[in-house]
């Protein structure tokens, strides 16, 4: 006798172009036989009662494929996606899987106004190209498909922006082109062109740097352990500023850091608990310099509720934390439980296992499926 455990399912984001079939997968183990739902949007949802849906036929799956004819179909069942394997022993769930259907880009219609600015200033040429599900490749090129030349003056962020630190009289052309590739739907295009008009002057003003990205003076982010880190500082000024990055609790791993983008950016690859912490990014030229600092707190996998089955609290929630446990809970009524130790809730709702097979003493045995009231009855994780 053995209580569900889900086995494979897809990913949280699953995305999905015209020409594609649809493909949901929830394979789960355990005795006696597993039986399968699923939910879309919260709701109900039965894959075999949908036109087009074949389910497969197998003991320990309750996966589905969706096949269109016609280029829109997709969006028809865009939605989050939750599956559900139960037997009498309790329930496994799989994680969300959001569903998302994308179509062929399209750059929105615009009047792209000539830019005007006087040698030695800075200037930004926007790009901002169709919204999209995957990653985009931009590319900054003339009419006659040559790249914009890009060094320590002028650059590309990662937001797709050309950035001038300061323009010269040789920046000025009619013909600044972003172009956009979709790698999903093989396709790429492209903005407007823009006419950049530099007027000469005969006196250039030195000034001090000022950060063009990001604005602010400080920002706070989130990094995925295992996962890489991008940090990006780009500054305006004249002279050009430099950039250089600093780590001030310690120094950098340079078997894992590399300065890309003539120092602009900086990345990390895979991230660790020891890169957590401040990073400061300064740029300098003559006349002064600016900083910012990124505050990087690096967060483990299962902070995202990477686990086998995924429990949702159903009763009152509260947050507590303890050094006897090493463990902090945060729950609220409806919403997963994200633990930072391998405490989970159960359902109050139905029967439920643990999401992970090292529960902490005195909690609940390896496999066990307890009920709410089981639960309550358990002492405090926390020491409460």
């Amino acid at each position: 006798m053995e209580p569900p455990v889900i086995t494979e399912q897809s990913p949280r984001r699953l995305v999905v172009f015209p020409t594609d079939d649809i493909s949901l997968k929830c394979e789960a183990s355990g005795k006696p036989e597993v039986q399968f739902r699923w939910t879309r949007d919260g709701v109900h949802f039965k894959p075999k009662e949908e036109l087009g849906v074949t389910v497969y036929q197998s003991p320990h799956s309750g996966s589905f494929t969706i096949t269109g004819n016609n280029s829109n179909f997709a969006q028809r069942f865009q939605g989050i996606y939750r599956c559900f394997a139960s037997n009498k022993l309790g329930t496994a769930m799989s994680h969300e899987i959001r569903l998302m259907a994308e179509g062929a880009p399209k750059w929105p219609k615009e009047t792209v106004k000539p830019v005007e600015v006087e040698e030695g200033e800075s200037v930004v040429l926007p790009c901002h190209p169709p919204p999209s599900a995957e990653p985009l490749r931009i590319y900054w090129m003339n009419s006659k498909i040559l790249h914009i030349k890009q060094d320590e003056r002028v650059t590309m962020g990662q937001n797709g922006n050309l950035y001038f630190a300061n323009v010269l009289t040789s920046d000025n052309h009619s013909d600044y082109i972003c172009h956009a590739h979709f790698p999903g739907t093989r396709t790429i295009i492209q903005k407007e062109p823009i006419d950049l008009r530099v007027k000469a002057t005969n006196s250039m003003i030195d000034r001090k740097p000022r950060l063009l990205f990001p604005t602010n003076s400080s920002s706070h982010l989130v990094a995925l352990q295992g996962q890489p880190l991008v940090l990006e500082c780009i500054a305006e000024g004249f002279p050009t500023p430099t950039i250089k990055w600093l780590r001030p609790s310690g120094p950098m791993p340079a078997d894992r850091v590399t300065y890309q983008n003539h120092n602009k950016t900086l990345q990390l690859l895979k991230v660790g608990e020891e890169d957590d912490g401040e990073y400061r990014c300064l740029a300098e030229n003559s006349l002064g310099s600016v900083r910012h600092a990124y505050y990087v707190t690096v967060e483990g996998m299962d902070l995202l509720g990477q686990w086998p089955m995924m429990p949702t609290v159903m009763g009152e929630g509260r947050v507590c934390t303890g050094a006897k446990a090493g463990c902090r809970l945060r729950a609220q009524v409806g919403f997963p439980l994200l633990p930072s130790c391998p405490v989970l809730a159960a359902q109050a709702s139905e029967p439920s296992i643990w999401a992970r097979r090292d529960c902490p003493p005195g909690l609940s045995s390896p496999g066990q499926a307890p009920t709410r009231g089981h639960l309550e009855n358990q002492r405090d994780p926390c020491g409460g």
